[in-house]
């Protein structure tokens, strides 16, 4: 049986996905408001001294696209010079986009690393999927345009009905 290609989602680019998919399909699920936390580690990237000290904002959020659960993304952005982060509402809101009009940081690129892997119960729940359900893992650092400044994120994509894809 051969099956069609999935429609693709272009998340592998540094546009973001609200960018890539559009706002009129794109639902955003806050699934633990920013908050303020310590790390020695994000996602298996090395973090310097100053963010070790700084500490992060943490969040989670569960994008919906067409009302189907796709992405469960998770977030660390140092806590530098983002004056009442927290506090924003960021329920279908653009990471970027805030990041971009209140705080004027960029995003200029980055790395990612991308592994195969099955749903754990946190991601089976999510997802609404069965265990064993193939899922993909990126785990990223981004560059922004302020001098040292990165935001870390992993993002878990269910890929059943979409396939990713990305320029740089």
């Amino acid at each position: 049986i051969v099956m069609g290609q999935p429609k693709g989602i272009g998340i592998l680019s540094i546009s973001g996905t609200t960018s890539a998919i559009g706002n009129e399909n794109l639902r955003t699920e806050i699934v633990s408001k920013p908050a303020l936390i310590n790390c020695s580690e994000a996602f298996g990237f090395e973090l310097s001294e100053v963010e070790k000290e700084v500490g992060f904002i943490f969040m989670e959020r569960l994008r919906y696209m067409n009302n189907k659960p796709v992405f469960f993304d998770i977030s660390l952005i140092p806590n530098i010079n983002l004056p009442r982060f927290t506090s924003r509402n960021m329920e279908n809101k653009s990471l970027f986009d805030v990041l971009r009009k209140f705080y004027r940081i960029e995003i200029k690129g980055g790395e990612q690393k991308i592994m195969a892997i099955t749903a754990n119960k946190m991601l089976q729940k999510h997802f609404m999927v069965r265990e064993g359900h193939p899922v993909l893992m990126l785990n990223r650092k981004i560059e922004t345009n302020r001098m040292n400044f990165f935001i870390y994120s992993q993002v878990y994509c269910n890929t059943e009905d979409h396939g990713l894809y990305g320029t740089f």
